[in-house]
């Protein structure tokens, strides 16, 4: 799914006009979309039960703080 993403990305960087960028933005979307619940999925498959509010607590803190320092 990352590698999906980042090629859409790369899509958009060098995209010639406004459908290409289209295209690209879609599909940064659904792959973006798709990365959110497989995070979740994982933590709740790979962490013992004791351990999964942690689990879901640090996703969700690195998933608001992020892009507050990636300004």
């Amino acid at each position: 799914m990352t590698v999906l993403f980042t090629a859409f990305s790369m899509m958009c960087g060098i995209s010639h006009d406004l459908n290409q960028m289209i295209i690209g933005r879609i599909g940064q979307g659904f792959t973006g979309g798709a990365m959110i619940p497989m995070a979740l999925i994982i933590v709740a498959t790979r962490l013992p039960p004791s351990q999964q509010p942690l689990g879901i607590a640090l996703f969700g803190m690195t998933a608001v703080l992020g892009p507050v320092w990636a300004r």
